[in-house]
């Protein structure tokens, strides 16, 4: 029998304590994700275990202490062969309480462990939380399988080199864009800089290499006949050669700075100078994440903010941009592990501000949770690898500009939280992005990961 040991918050608990079921309900969903991402089957709800629960998180409550019901395996119904607990304390929402028993190795053991059922609560009153999970394995149970293909969904695959992609975008979702933005083909960095601006923008995102503009580079640009071309990166990046090619097409301007992260405050300040009230952040330390963020922030006309995600606090020159564009919001994507607690803490204690974190257990999972609390508005949605970057890049503006959803696949199947992301949205045409060396048949016939 197992069960773990968790550590309570320093806060002191009324008389009431209420149940609510929006928590619980979140953290069986993120259960039953984290454990079809790993390849094992959900678990089921059981609503004899959410009592046996709920009356321990209530008794907790009342004894202002955290600690494991010692009756637990005798009060949930008899037949189990394998039980565990899980106990919390502090964390104001579900999402918080589940990444802190996933960051425990013991918590994490039960919610990944060999079960069939699982009982939830999470209990709160005067602004401190008491929470409950209890696990159980019954011989003739078996929890919820991966979801399969959404119904009605059809894939449709959009293939070339990584210059034809996102020529091929601009054709499909921002042909009479009067801007267009420019990045080298080889950085990712800048991309997840330009993205956001060019969604909100309704621009597409093209690549260059740092010394050609290759000749589907240039077809495209003829056919749009932009009034303008932004490119983002020093000339180290993309060449005052190519900044004069790219100039017969449309007026160049360039925007650059000392790295990645200055960059990025410089497109802000150039995409927004009437400022911005909400501003999203995202790590430039990887793609991933920072390519979903931006299509969301893309979509609501929101600057992105890409920072070094591992840092301690955040540059005195992005808190102070955060300021100057008069936030009042700081959406950070992506849990701990991407964007640490001081960043976010940083960024909360700019004055006006209050921070919202979106988290989920990885980079896979985070453009669902981005989908859930930022619903797309188009039922087009595009899938890109979350391992092979170049046929990427061009993904986050053309998906900001449509107001479509941005999923990671893997290379052989999708991830379960994807599939039941796009169900939930109203999605019918995902766009594969990418050769079947990159996502596979099976993703396009979305066979979920196992």
């Amino acid at each position: 029998m197992l069960a773990a040991i968790a550590v309570a918050a320093a806060s002191v608990l009324g008389a009431q304590a209420p149940a609510t079921a929006a928590p619980a309900d979140d953290i069986h969903a993120l259960v039953n994700q984290a454990r079809w991402d790993a390849g094992l089957p959900g678990l089921k709800r059981n609503a004899a275990m959410d009592q046996v629960a709920l009356d321990w998180a209530r008794q907790m409550a009342a004894n202002n202490q955290m600690a494991h019901n010692p009756d637990y395996a005798q009060q949930i119904p008899a037949g189990w062969t394998r039980a565990g607990e899980n106990v919390a304390r502090g964390q104001q929402t579900g999402q918080a309480m589940f990444t802190a028993w996933m960051n425990s190795p013991g918590h994490r053991a039960n919610i990944m462990g060999d079960y069939t059922d699982i009982g939830i609560a999470f209990i709160s009153a005067n602004g401190t939380t008491w929470g409950v999970q209890v696990f159980a394995k019954y011989p003739n149970s078996a929890g919820p399988l991966p979801p399969s293909a959404p119904p009605g969904v059809e894939a449709e695959r959009i293939s070339s080199d990584r210059y034809g992609i996102p020529t091929s975008l601009a054709d499909r979702f921002t042909p009479d864009a009067s801007t267009v933005y420019v990045v080298n083909a080889s950085s990712y960095a800048n991309a997840l800089n330009a993205s956001a601006a060019a969604g909100a923008a309704g621009a597409p995102l093209l690549l260059v290499s740092s010394s050609t503009v290759p000749g589907s580079v240039r077809a495209q640009l003829i056919q749009m006949d932009p009034d303008r071309i932004i490119v983002v990166g020093s000339t180290a990046s993309v060449s005052a050669s190519v900044e004069a090619a790219l100039g017969a097409y449309a007026p160049v301007q360039r925007i650059s700075g000392a790295d990645r992260y200055d960059i990025s405050r410089a497109v802000v300040r150039s995409s927004h100078p009437d400022g911005a009230p909400v501003v999203f952040i995202a790590t430039g330390r990887t793609y991933q994440t920072g390519l979903a963020t931006a299509a969301v922030a893309g979509a609501r006309n929101a600057p992105l903010l890409v920072v070094d995600g591992a840092a301690s606090t955040l540059p005195t020159a992005t808190r102070a941009l955060i300021a100057e564009l008069g936030a009042t919001r700081v959406i950070v994507a992506g849990n701990t592990s991407t964007v640490s607690s001081g960043i976010a803490s940083s960024a909360d204690s700019v004055p006006g501000v209050v921070v919202q974190r979106v988290s989920s257990t990885s980079s896979y999972s985070l453009p669902a949770a981005l989908a859930k609390a930022f619903p797309p508005s188009s039922d087009a949605a595009l899938v890109v690898s979350g391992e092979v970057w170049p046929a990427a890049l061009a993904a986050g503006a053309a998906a900001g500009a449509s107001g479509s959803a941005l999923y990671l696949a893997k290379p052989d199947c999708f991830p379960s939280t994807a599939l039941s992301s796009i169900a939930s949205t109203g999605v019918s045409t995902v766009y594969l992005l990418g050769s079947t060396t990159t996502l596979s048949p099976a993703v396009e016939a979305f066979s979920p990961c196992s």
